[in-house]
């Protein structure tokens, strides 16, 4: 049991300190986490019978994220809860255990200020105990807070059977703007402010996902739970009813009859549409009886007496479970049948107690072994040929379980012929949570997973129903066997659509005619009648206009046009409980007013949608048409699904030639085929495939008959795999390969397309390969699908398929977009006729009108919603001038796969063309005239009708397009007409110059030295127009033959004469400034960098020694190392070069007079240059300032110099010549040197 505890306590820690304490939580204090500190961190290693919670609100009130680096529970049975702000609600629900024990990588946002870790462990294994990971989490503060937004759905259910969700913003959190987008590859949107949002449409019972996501911060996500619509229609329970009989009282001289049918019969049943009428119940006794007298068991194969169709494949045999449903997997015969699922086993589902090809009605576990009774579960048959209905009754069964058996449910499952119609009557079916949750299921599964219906209340759930009725009526490919007609009471034919206007002047009987041609072919029609009686009194009129579709429009106004009666004198009732006449309303959805006066009531709808830009409507197109999968399940079965085969279906022992299984393993059936291996399905439990060991004469080995629509381009896709593991060497290295012929026959077996695996190496592993055909159905409403052994039987010659699809080739409708259509305004009012219809063949390009609906609008948003389609398009008067109309074209089938195009009515005006060409067009000799366009410029006119003649001098006529080229000099005239509107005639001359001749010479650089001169050599500079460009970019003002450049680029002269010019560039470099390091000396070996700098930005640099080039010096810099014992000034120079620039800068380079560098141990002061003095210049040079202090034999000192180089030879502080002897030296550096540190001491010895 669940038990939710609401206390108003949610920001209180004394209350949840409290809370915890009486829960028997171990609570520390709650840390205050500053947000502008970052993440706090936490380890914990948790004990047995643990309890301890960890509580943490931020300074900001800011939302609070925990981040789990590592740590470990005991899975299965130590939690860890994470309670948001509210103290309630545990975000760690779904995963208490993180992931398999490992809470790594777990994350939680807190709604508010405020989050609490807390530990609930069991008294075994623990942290502590087991040596678990300790844990370590973070927990931060968020950085921004969501908005506030609530999602709602919206249905749009006739006639277009789909819905739209809305994203009501009313609080905008942190965020300055969200992008919003779907789990369906829908247009994203962008909110920048409160308001409503919507989205869509999308199909009814899509499960739509929307995720709100910051724009700036992506720690703020907002994600909706699923949403999803469900339209239901009432339907009717009579085959073909035409009414009640009615008068115009109220409704004026006319009034709309529509006719209902229970269903169309022959239509494609690849989809459902759900419908609720509860019609009358068959009895739920007499007929015979299942004799299932135990529990959880199908019973033996049941014949219905009439073909039935169900998701494409057709039966006449049924099995009928224990649990309430019906199947046609005959495999199942007295088999087990299952009653155990879970909450989350949604139909459709691949769990093994839920097979396909099966209706659950409804499937839930039920015990006919309490008191049992043969006829608790009876069929019959009722009805006559071609509309029998088959009744399977279950009638007050127990519920299983000892404390549910007083539950008893009664409920039907009714199979209707020729309509092939499913009714689920859940006449009482009651809930008992005490076994299995009470959990129960109604819908439909196919031959795979993707073919299903299920009504959204009556899921796998927790549910109780009585008098209940839910209808799964075909709304797959059109009925090609079925037509309708509407008579009048001379039973002359007055319309083919199910609704129709009549105006009778007296009283009148019309008759609803339903005719259908069997698969026998006999013709079955069935009639009823409906009586109009007129009446005097015409009453009056409202109307609340077109259907309206808005963009970026918060409001509209919806106002009841009367005729017939004052607004006064009548009232008003919307369906949002507003009486005025006027209301106005902010969200998408129906709107319906009853007007009532003078003793009438008329009703009146409108379909308002709100739209928030772009404003597109995406079409939602299904890829897959069929899909075999082969089912799911263990073990072998022979059922293909409605396919034929030629080949023994296997039965035990080794598979043999020409014999085959569905399966969902490879596993015992042949010692040398790969074992274990398993279908290529995706994601599926228990998948099986078709496996197959090759005949040894080669044919066809399976078939199988497939509805599609006419003249619709289809993807044939299979997937399949050898079967023989050459490891096991059982064919001693001569295996057969695999080799089979895709084929797609229509109905009389004639080939429209296939395709040829070529030979299938065995190997030893499985290998899946894909392969297709494409093609084209044309006048086919069926194909059949034909796989052919290509090679003989024998030894290796094995295989398995799976994943055979037919997919459209194309999703959406293809459609072209027309040419516009035009006529002339003759009656000056800039309005026409036109027949709208007369672009779809250009539209439809070829394919087949009966496989599309197609209408017509005034607004792209009205064509994606299909609002207000044009009512007559054949006879349409435009309203502007010109006019855009939009062409829907959607497929009959699947209404809401649709494609758009557009094109313009137009009203050409009788007036003058404006048409600009000059009189004279001049080019340069050799080169090709313009072209030159006659297009009108004036505005209004379809260009689409508008005629061009071009001639020449000799009136040749050169050219009736718009835009013509001159192909020699000459006099030439074009003559534009738009019949009768218009005809102007145009002469212009055409002439060629010579190109003049200029050239700006080479590349240079800046400086008062470089001009430009474009001066041409074959005219005179007044004849020619100069214009200069820098980088592309015109100079102002500077139109003279020479130009001084004064930034560097490329530089271009234009030279034009007589609309002949002549382009020339010349790039001009920077002034290229250099600087080098100063002359320096160095040590002997020493390793020294020259660096060179210069401001220009560009060039290359090149280095030389003493003239000669350095190879591979181009760098900026130069390490350089004299040797010991090189001789004078060593001249290092580089040159910087761009283009035709270059400037060089050198360094010199020499030895220090000391050889080796290193520090004297002898002088001889005697002025003869050599060693005369204490020589210390290298290492003032490296280590910078140091003072130098020498000592006689005695400790006196005798000279002492700061900043010292080399100023000690031979003299003490007065000046007196020191006497030959050793003396030392004190070197005390400023900064520590890296070779001799901050003191030095030794000794020099002075020798006279």
């Amino acid at each position: 049991m669940n038990t939710a505890i609401n206390l108003p306590w949610k920001k209180s820690p004394l209350f949840l300190f409290l809370f915890m304490t009486f829960l028997g939580f171990s609570v520390t204090a709650q840390t205050v986490v500053v947000c502008a500190n970052g993440p706090v961190n936490t380890t914990y290693c948790y004990a047995s019978n643990d309890n301890t919670q960890f509580s943490f609100e931020s300074d900001t009130g800011l939302p609070l994220i925990v981040v789990f680096n590592a740590g470990q529970v005991e899975n299965n049975f130590d939690e860890v809860i994470i309670l948001d702000s509210d103290g309630v609600t545990n975000l760690n629900a779904a995963t208490p255990y993180g992931n398999s024990g490992d809470l790594t990588g777990l994350t939680y946002t807190s709604s508010g200020d405020t989050i609490t870790v807390i530990i609930q462990s069991d008294g075994s294994i623990s942290c502590q105990s087991s040596g678990f990971t300790p844990w370590d989490f973070d927990v931060f503060c968020s950085t921004c807070t969501n908005p506030t937004v609530a999602f709602a759905t919206i249905g749009d259910c006739e006639p277009n059977n789909q819905f739209f969700v809305s994203a009501n913003f009313t609080n905008m959190g942190t965020g300055a703007s969200y992008s919003v987008t779907d789990n369906l590859g829908g247009p994203a949107q962008t909110v920048t402010g409160t308001g409503t949002y919507s989205f869509g449409p999308y199909a009814t019972l899509t499960n739509v996902v929307l995720t709100v996501e910051n724009d700036f911060d992506p720690n703020c996500v907002l994600v909706s739970s699923g949403l999803t619509f469900f339209c239901i229609a009432e339907g009717t329970c009579d085959l073909l009813f035409a009414g009640d009989d009615v008068s115009t009282e109220c409704s004026g001289p006319c009034v709309d009859l529509e006719a209902a049918l229970l269903a169309i019969p022959g239509r494609g049943t690849s989809s459902y549409q759900i419908q609720g009428p509860l019609c009358g119940i068959p009895p739920l006794t007499g007929g015979t009886p299942t004799n299932l007298l135990i529990d959880d068991r199908w019973s033996t194969i049941i014949n219905m007496g009439f073909d039935f169709e169900y998701f494409g494949s057709t039966y006449n045999q049924l099995l009928v479970g224990a649990n309430g449903q019906i199947t046609f997997d005959l495999s199942l015969a007295d088999q087990y049948n299952g009653w155990s699922m879970d909450e989350t086993d949604l139909i459709p589902n691949s769990q093994p107690n839920f097979p396909l090809n099966t209706i659950y009605g409804a499937f839930h576990d039920l015990n006919p072994a309490i008191d049992p009774d043969p006829a608790r579960m009876n069929y019959f048959v009722s009805g006559d040929a071609p509309y029998r209905i088959f009744v399977m009754n279950i009638n007050e069964m127990p519920h299983f379980g000892s404390s549910c058996s007083t539950f008893f449910t009664t409920q039907q499952i009714l199979l209707y012929e020729s309509l092939n119609v499913v009714d689920v009557n859940l006449i009482d079916k009651p809930a008992c949570v005490d076994w299995n949750d009470g959990l129960a299921a109604v819908g439909l599964m196919g031959n795979n997973l993707s073919q299903y219906s299920v009504p959204l209340t009556r899921n796998t759930g927790f549910w109780e129903a009585s008098n209940e009725t839910w209808r799964f009526v075909p709304d797959g490919a059109p009925s090609t066997s079925f037509s309708f007609e509407w008579q009048d009471a001379a039973g002359t034919v007055i319309g083919t659509d199910l609704a129709i206007t009549v105006c009778p002047q007296v009283e009148t009987t019309y008759t609803a005619v339903s005719i259908f041609v069997t698969p026998g072919g006999t013709t079955e029609i069935l009639t009823d009648d409906v009586v109009v009686t007129p009446s005097n009194n015409a009453g009056f009129t409202a109307d609340l206009g077109d259907d309206q579709v808005v963009c970026d429009v918060t409001s509209v106004a919806l106002t009841v046009a009367l005729e017939g009666i004052s607004p006064a004198n009548a009232t008003f009732a919307w369906n949002t409980g507003e009486d005025t006449q006027t209301i106005n309303v902010t969200t998408s959805g129906d709107y319906t007013v009853e007007i009532s006066g003078d003793g009438c009531t008329v009703v009146e709808t409108v379909t308002v949608i709100f739209l928030t830009s772009p404003c597109t409507i995406e079409p939602t197109c299904a890829d897959i048409d069929f899909e075999e999968t082969f089912g799911t399940g263990t073990g072998t079965s022979c059922n293909l699904n409605g396919a034929t085969t030629t080949y023994t279906c296997y039965s035990g022992g080794q598979m043999e030639d020409g014999e085959y299984s569905v399966s969902n393993t490879s596993t015992g059936f042949n010692s040398g085929w790969h074992q274990g291996m398993t279908d290529h399905t995706e994601g599926d439990t228990n998948g099986r495939m078709f496996v197959v060991n090759a005949d040894i004469p080669v044919g066809e080995f399976y078939r199988r008959t497939i509805a599609l629509n006419q003249n619709i381009d289809y993807t044939f896709s299979a997937w399949i795999t050898t079967l023989y593991d050459t490891d096991t060497f059982i064919c001693q290295g001569n295996s057969v390969p695999s080799n089979v012929r895709f084929r797609i026959e229509d109905l009389a077996g004639n080939t429209i397309e296939e395709t040829v695996t070529g030979d299938l190496a065995n190997g030893p592993d499985p290998n899946w390969q894909e392969f297709f055909i494409n093609f084209n159905t044309g006048a086919n409403t069926a194909i059949q699908l034909v796989l052919i052994n290509n090679a003989a039987g024998g030894c290796g010659n094995d295989l398995a398929i799976d994943d055979i699809s037919l997919s459209y080739l194309n999703g959406q409708p293809q459609i072209v977009t027309p040419a516009d259509l035009s006529t002339c305004d003759t009656s000056g009012t800039g309005q026409g006729q036109f027949d709208l219809t007369s672009v779809l063949p250009e539209v439809l390009d070829g394919q087949d009108p009966a496989q599309f609906g197609i209408t017509f609008h005034l607004s792209q948003l009205e064509a994606e919603v299909n609002l207000n389609a044009i009512a007559i398009p054949t006879v349409y008067t435009n309203t502007s001038n010109p006019e855009q109309v939009y062409v829907r074209v959607e497929r009959v089938a699947e209404p809401t796969c649709f494609s758009t195009v557009n094109f313009n009515l137009v009203v050409n005006p009788a007036v003058a063309f404006d048409i600009d060409i000059p009189s004279v067009v001049s080019v340069c000799a050799g080169e090709g005239f313009p072209e030159l366009d006659a297009t009108p410029q004036n505005p209004n006119i379809d260009l689409n009708f508008v005629s061009y003649q071009w001639v020449d001098a000799q009136s040749n006529v050169v050219s009736t397009d718009a835009i013509y080229t001159p192909t020699a000099p000459g006099i030439y005239a074009v003559t534009v007409a738009l019949e009768p509107c218009d005809a102007t005639t145009v002469g212009f001359n055409a002439v060629q110059f010579s190109q003049p001749n200029i050239d700006l010479g080479a590349d240079t650089c800046l400086g008062p030295e470089a001009i430009l001169d474009a001066t041409p050599s074959n005219y005179d500079p007044e004849d020619v127009t100069f214009a200069w460009l820098l980088n592309g970019e015109t100079i102002a003002g500077e139109t003279a033959a020479t130009l001084i450049p004064s930034a560097q680029g490329t530089y271009t002269a234009l030279v034009s004469v007589g609309g002949c010019v002549t382009e020339a560039s010349v790039g001009v470099g920077p002034e290229l400034d250099l600087v080098i390091d100063a002359d320096f000396k160095t040590c002997p070996e020493e390793v020294q960098t020259i660096t060179a700098a210069t401001s220009a930005g560009v060039g290359s640099f090149q280095w030389a020694l003493n003239g000669d080039l350095i190879v591979g010096a181009n760098s900026s810099t130069l390490e350089v190392a004299l040797p010991g014992g090189t001789i004078g000034d060593q001249t290092y120079t580089v040159t910087l070069t761009e283009g035709n620039c270059s400037n060089s800068a050198s360094v010199v380079v020499s030895l220090y007079d000391l050889d080796q560098c290193v520090i004297p141990q002898g002088i001889s002061p005697n002025d003869d240059g050599l060693n005369d003095c204490f020589d210390l210049e290298y290492v003032a040079d490296r280590a910078g300032s140091f003072s130098v202090d020498i000592y006689n034999r005695y400790g006196m000192l005798v000279f002492t110099q700061n900043d010292y180089v080399n100023e000690f030879c031979g003299v003490d502080t007065d000046g007196a010549d020191l006497v030959t002897g050793t003396y030392y030296y004190v070197i005390k550096f400023a900064s520590s040197d890296s070779i001799y540190g901050e003191l030095l001491t030794g000794w020099v010895y002075l020798n006279r």
